[in-house]
């Protein structure tokens, strides 16, 4: 249900998506990242850039061009900050996670165990970076 919630959040961030700004997508996808973002203020900011939206000749096609639109007034919209700067950090995929793990198997047969774990951290980051 989380995962729904996320990617249905960030449809909901798209400007070019059938959902954008629908408030109950970004509330469910909010609540998941309750820490982050204040949810009382969402509606309110919503609403009010949508109307913000209207009112400038450059409309914003992706999240990129929303999060550019968006910047200079994060204060005003800290809430669909906070979204935006989650939605477009979020990994796409694992293959990261799974490249780093791939490497620190090579590193530690190849040292056999015999190293403690700070050394191996030291060692992992010369091999990822």
């Amino acid at each position: 249900a989380d995962n729904r919630a996320i990617f249905e959040g960030i449809a909901a961030l798209n400007p070019s998506g059938e959902y954008f700004l629908d408030i109950e997508k970004l509330k469910a996808f909010a609540q998941i990242y309750g820490n982050h973002v204040e949810q009382r203020n969402l509606e309110t900011e919503c609403k009010t850039l949508a109307k913000f939206l209207e009112r400038i000749p450059m409309k914003p096609k992706c999240l990129q061009d929303l999060m550019l639109v968006i910047l200079p007034h994060k204060l005003v919209f800290e809430s669909m900050y906070n979204l935006l700067v989650i939605a477009l950090t979020l990994p796409v995929t694992s293959a990261e996670a799974e490249r780093c793990f791939s490497c620190m198997k090579r590193v530690k047969n190849y040292l056999r165990n015999s190293m403690t774990n700070e050394r191996l951290a030291d060692l992992m980051q010369l091999a990822i970076y």
